[in-house]
């Protein structure tokens, strides 16, 4: 057999263990949160992924974030007029900037009237408003 020293003897095994270890870390992770196969399923978990950290936000208390859910979001859609800055990041094609101009938007016209003025926001196009007008309302 092979003639190993004690130390020698002690890295192989501490290699062994760790390479056990993150195969089970691994393995755990993608049962818990396997891996989206699409965009649509992505958006969806991000969107859960989103709502998980706003119910866990040790900031808030849990009477605290329910309100603001059920306020910005009404049938599954997020409300143009209530909704914050990550709510709206939410939907595709949708990030920061183009989230802050929305806010901007809303502030500077006194809110939505009507889903369709979406289109007066820079950076939103015919193609991004396709995307998105099923997802949002205006109340």
């Amino acid at each position: 057999m092979l003639n190993l020293t004690r130390q020698e003897k002690l890295v192989i095994e501490f290699l062994v263990l760790f390479l056990i270890i993150g195969s089970g870390i691994r393995l755990y992770r993608e049962r818990i949160r396997p891996q989206p196969t699409d965009k649509q399923s992505e958006m969806a978990l991000f969107k859960t992924l989103a709502e998980e950290s706003a119910a866990t936000d040790s900031s808030a208390s849990q009477s605290q974030v329910s309100p603001t859910i059920s306020a910005t979001k009404s049938a599954g859609k997020i409300n143009l007029n209530r909704a914050t800055k990550s709510e709206l990041m939410t939907l595709p094609k949708i990030g920061a900037v183009t989230a802050e101009r929305i806010i901007a938007y809303r502030q500077e016209q006194g809110g939505f009237k009507s889903v369709e003025d979406l289109k007066k926001v820079k950076g939103i196009g015919p193609k991004t408003f396709e995307l998105i007008k099923g997802e949002v309302t205006v109340e």
